[in-house]
């Protein structure tokens, strides 16, 4: 009996724990640890032969068992329907012991266990409050309940306005049929709006339908169409109502020139569409931006991402490593879904001047979109100059630490499997995400003799790209220095959110504004522009550049859209000349000569980002 007794751990003690959403070495003391996370998770710990016994200060206790490694491994108690197991997770895989061994991997999302059997149709478990977690089948659910209690059709369908409290315009409809069908749904447009219509491609004989697009608080028609694998159709129309949104977002039509109708989307979550009628809202709490990408809305907090579908139901949580956090200043999305997010780390420093000081916003770390794992980091401050002192004083400090580059745009060109990244203080750098190196960098041509948090990782003089006119023939010293100054092409110096358009073409606003270096040729007013970089012959030349003749602050977009005939600008928290409190963001379509084809302001509102939105589309923001 003795031999199985709780024992405490010796008095201090070094512990490597494996979790399925987490790995970590931890300093046991006095029978207690604490994880090095923003929240600084603690526990009381206790062994038990090889099990390490975790009472969570926060959480349910978990138990880990001893590896021959000498890690410990969770060990996890499922409920299924039809079993019950205790089960050890290494290397996100456990087997049951069973006579076939029946395997799976695993992902841990919050209180949800993701299991991808080797043999079997995926399963969720959801932690209960002992710690335990059950089979999402044993677990009732209110939509679930409330449809199999009642006899639905086509033409009475269960309507679920706002299923899971996160998007107000948004509804589920749900309904059987008895022969196999595929629904065409239509929500109609008001006030000379087209129609949002999407065929759902499978032929069915249950459908769950996930409504886009509904007027805020207003009745909006809705038509489902049933087409039969004979070919017969059916439909049915209902009008569902809505209450009004809590948003701060106004969007109001200035200007309206041409006949093409789109949708937008800002960074608060909120989608307007071209006549200035808010048609979509995901509502979260806290200091957070929306982001759409593909058919998937990311919110983006300082010390995780969670995805959800458009309907609100939560999806994924991404934490980040110990000692990342972000703030919220954007992230990309790659073709395979993995998901590049800049931010800092604490206690990463570099030489300024002899003094080596605490840095931040010089991150970019790339997670895998289904595990949520880290996948890649990429250090900026090791590529580039950090102790530059040329857009801004390079120990000018931003919540106490040096905010040499500020990162805040990415992209990314799959053809080239490399990540652009732009910071207001530094320009735009393009990195090789196999190597790790940069490949070139877009900034005047002063104080690039040397890289790297302690200054002698070597010269970037090879890396700089330099300016050409429209023929291709290089402009002098002072141009590419930034001294001087030519008709056909300017320096972004207060760069903001570059985006990749394929082809080598690559947008981005330039905030403007005084810089610290005063040789420098900038400018009052803040400008968008447009530049096509030879990635092989390391040049740059302007092909659009359309000034403002505003001061945008903070914030701004600039989107190339595919067809190449427009350039949609926005411009956020510009100071009136007027009344430097009262800041306004404005959106402008653009042809490709310069001309307005659409404007409309958004008052005293800091929306960060504009860009294009589709119903039932997937929203890519990277060239194919």
């Amino acid at each position: 009996m003795c031999a199985f007794a709780v024992q405490p751990v010796l008095a201090k003690q070094t512990v490597h724990l494996v979790h399925p959403s987490w790995e970590e070495t931890l300093h046991i003391e006095n029978n207690r640890f604490c994880r090095n996370t923003p929240n600084k998770d603690c526990a009381n710990v206790t062994f038990n032969k090889d099990q390490l016994i975790v009472k969570w200060d926060k959480w349910p206790q978990e138990i880990f068992i001893r590896q021959k490694d000498g890690h410990y491994v969770l060990s996890l108690h499922l409920v299924h329907p039809s079993w019950e197991d205790t089960v050890n997770i290494k290397n996100n895989r456990f087997c049951r012991n069973t006579s076939d061994k029946d395997c799976a991997s695993v992902t841990a999302n919050n209180d949800q266990l993701t299991v991808k059997w080797d043999k079997w149709p995926q399963e969720i478990f959801i932690r209960q409050k002992d710690g335990r977690y059950v089979s999402d089948k044993n677990v009732k659910d209110p939509i679930e309940e409330k449809y199999a209690s009642f006899g639905y059709s086509l033409q009475e369908p269960m309507i679920v306005l706002n299923p899971y409290n996160k998007t107000p315009l948004a509804a589920l409809i749900k309904f059987p049929t008895e022969k196999k069908a595929r629904i065409t749904l239509t929500v109609h447009g008001k006030n000379g709006a087209p129609d949002i219509s999407h065929t759902f491609p499978s032929f069915e004989t249950e459908h769950s339908l996930p409504v886009l697009g509904l007027y805020a608080n207003d009745e909006t028609t809705v038509t489902m169409t049933a087409e039969f694998e004979d070919k017969s159709k059916e439909k049915s129309t209902v009008k569902i109502k809505t209450g009004s949104v809590n948003t701060t977002s106004e969007w109001i039509v200035l200007k309206k020139t041409d006949k093409a109708f789109y949708y937008y989307a800002d960074y608060m979550g909120n989608v307007f569409d071209e006549k200035g009628f808010l048609r979509y809202a995901f509502i979260d709490n806290g200091w957070h931006h929306v982001y759409y990408f593909k058919d998937k809305a990311f919110v983006e907090h300082p010390n995780q991402i969670d995805r959800y579908s458009l309907l609100g139901k939560h999806e994924m949580k991404y934490n980040y490593p110990p000692d990342f956090y972000t703030y919220i200043h954007g992230m990309g999305q790659k073709p395979n879904g993995n998901l590049l997010v800049f931010g800092s780390f604490n206690n990463t420093n570099a030489d300024f001047d002899g003094q080596s000081l605490p840095t931040h916003r010089d991150f970019i770390l790339e997670f895998d979109y289904e595990t949520g794992r880290e996948l890649a980091r990429y250090d900026l401050a090791e590529m580039l100059n950090p102790n530059r002192s040329l857009i801004v004083k390079s120990t000018q400090k931003d919540f106490d630490k040096i905010d040499w580059a500020h990162t805040n745009g990415i992209s990314y060109d799959a053809q080239h499997q490399a990540i652009v990244v732009s910071g207001r203080h530094f320009g735009i750098a393009k990195i090789d995400e196999k190597t790790k190196k940069l490949m070139w960098w877009f900034t005047p041509h002063q104080k690039v003799d040397k890289s790297g948090r302690n200054g002698k990782n070597g010269s970037l003089t090879d890396k700089m790209l330099t300016v050409v006119d429209k023929k291709g023939r290089p402009y002098g010293k002072g141009v590419q220095e930034g001294i001087e100054s030519v008709h056909d092409f300017k320096w972004p110096l207060k760069t903001h959110n570059v985006l990749y358009a394929g082809n080598g073409v690559y947008s981005v606003f330039d905030n403007s504004g005084e810089l610290f270096d005063k040789k420098l040729k900038t400018s009052d007013n803040s400008f968008a522009a447009v530049y096509k970089i030879d990635d092989k012959n390391k040049t740059v030349r302007q092909i659009f550049k359309k000034d403002l003749k505003l001061y945008a602050e903070t914030g701004s977009i600039v989107y190339v859209h595919p067809n190449q005939k427009e350039i949609w600008v926005e411009a956020d928290d510009v100071l009136s000349k007027h009344n430097i409190s009262l800041k306004n963001s404005y959106f402008t379509r653009f042809d490709k000569n310069g001309n307005t084809l659409y404007s409309v302001i958004l008052p005293h509102i800091h929306c960060y980002a504009v860009l294009p939105f589709k119903f039932y589309h997937e929203n890519i923001f990277y060239p194919l």
